[in-house]
Order: C-alpha cells, then structure tokens, then sequence
C-alpha cells in the first residue's frame, strides 16, 4: 500500500472487526453450553446486534458534525 496511513487504519479496522465477530461467535458457543438450547442463542445474538439498527441513523448524524478522526477513534475504543 502506497499510504501508510491507510494501511494504519485499514489494519485496524480489520483487528477490530476480527474480535467483534470473535465475541459474537465465544457468546453463542458459551449461552449454548450453558443452556443447551439454540433459541436461548439466537435471542442473546439478536439481543446483541439490534441496537445497531436505530442508532445507526443517530452515529451518521453525529459522524458529520464531529472531527472524523476522534469520532472514529472513540467509537471504535467504545
């Protein structure tokens, strides 16, 4: 990659997005152990991804009134 701070984020962000999909996947596995039943699965991994739903549209909004840099920063740390 030419720009080294693209390769910086885009490094990152995969990291990132590797140990969101790493919690979500150890969260099934570990509410299937402990119950035994995949409905009890299914509901804490809705449970888990259906705020991203109604505040995506809020996140956007702050995204253009906000430094990009820091509003990348703190929602990725949050």
């Amino acid at each position: 990659m030419r720009s080294r701070n693209f390769a910086l984020i885009w490094s990152a962000a995969l990291v990132s997005n590797v140990g969101t999909w790493m919690q979500a996947v150890a969260l099934g596995v570990l509410v299937y152990a402990r119950t035994g039943q995949p409905g009890w699965t299914g509901l804490v991994a809705a449970a888990a991804f259906s705020p991203i739903g109604p505040l995506a549209p809020v996140g956007g909004a702050l995204a253009d009134r906000l430094d990009p840099r820091r509003w990348l920063i703190v929602t990725t740390l949050a």
